[in-house]
């Protein structure tokens, strides 16, 4: 799309490169600002600093390659999926096992 748009005049291309940017900025700030909510309450000390270790976290990582990003955490992801579906697997299997050791007691 930046491309399409820089054919058409390059002032078109660099104002469509300023929009790409400033939505991707909203989209960090949105998601800092969710994932501090789930830390702290909103308005508190916590939450800004959760904000802001966030954002701190984020930018080194935010300058790395998209392929270099992708190489980590789809395998990191998948990891955590794994250990997920496990850990909602044991719950009932355990429940089941302690239920039939009260009934054989």
């Amino acid at each position: 799309m930046l491309y399409l748009a820089g054919t058409v005049h390059p002032v078109v291309g660099t104002l469509f490169s300023a929009v790409i940017w400033l939505a991707v900025f909203t989209t960090g700030i949105a998601n800092a600002h969710g994932f501090a909510g789930r830390l702290a309450r909103p308005g508190s000390r916590g939450y800004r600093l959760a904000g802001i270790g966030a954002v701190l976290v984020m930018v080194p990582v935010a300058l790395l390659g998209f392929a270099d990003l992708v190489r980590f955490s789809y395998p990191l992801f998948g990891l955590v999926g794994l250990a997920l579906v496990g850990a909602l697997l044991f719950r009932p299997v355990a429940g089941f096992w302690r239920e039939r050791a009260k009934t054989i007691t």
